[in-house]
């Protein structure tokens, strides 16, 4: 199953833009018109007016689909697809981490004294009897915070390798073309870095190699 993040990304952004009118009349847009109209002085029913009259105006405040999670959406969806995939779960409201080879809720992390090296995990499913967490990063390209979310996808794989949990696996997707450039420290690419660091326990891959991984675990 292919999957464009980049196209699915336009097409998002595309929606967003007409949906824009709507979401300008709904509220939806003021905190954006707000700011706008602090800075030129323009009066928010004209602006309003604008974005349902002028498709510019209306690109122009439309709602980002990454302020909507996006990338985590369009993971999810995936993955929900996979064959013998049950009880998938997003866990973005619902927070659970894996510290030192154990799966905790938030509470539970707390409890614990807050463990500092903690990561997140962001999806959890089952599959043929075993269980998944993962952790999915999209990175477009280097520079800014890409470099962090790199140093996370590490730390979720150094936090599960240590691991007892009987059919239990946790799964770094790396996604994007930052995974596929250089790790120059390493030598090699970085979702080959990834994978080098991480112990059977911990899986490693692209989205789209995710069944095929999960194949070979559970048969």
């Amino acid at each position: 199953m292919p999957l464009d993040y980049e196209t699915l990304y336009r097409e998002a952004y595309r929606e967003n833009v007409a949906d824009a009118p709507r979401a300008a009349v709904a509220g939806e847009l003021d905190e954006k018109i707000a700011n706008f109209c602090d800075l030129h002085g323009f009066a928010r029913g004209d602006v309003v007016a604008a974005i349902q009259e002028n498709r510019i105006a209306a690109a122009c405040f439309a709602i980002n689909p990454n302020k909507q999670n996006f990338h985590e959406k369009i993971a999810a969806g995936y993955i929900r697809k996979i064959d013998g995939v049950v009880g998938f779960v997003s866990l973005s409201k619902k927070a659970k981490v894996v510290s030192n080879g154990s799966v905790m809720t938030g509470k539970e992390l707390k409890l614990a004294g807050g463990v500092s090296s903690a990561k997140t995990i962001d999806f959890e499913w089952r599959c043929k009897g075993r269980r998944f967490y993962a952790s999915h990063k999209y990175t477009k390209q280097s520079g800014g915070s890409q470099g962090n979310q790199y140093k996370d996808l590490q730390a979720f794989i150094k936090e599960a390798n240590s691991s007892a949990l009987k059919k239990t696996f946790f799964v770094a997707i790396a996604d994007g073309g930052f995974y596929q450039e250089m790790d120059s420290g390493a030598g090699t690419s970085r979702i080959d870095r990834l994978k080098s660091i991480a112990t059977p326990k911990a899986l490693v891959c692209e989205i789209t190699e995710l069944e095929a991984m999960m194949k070979r675990v559970v048969e």
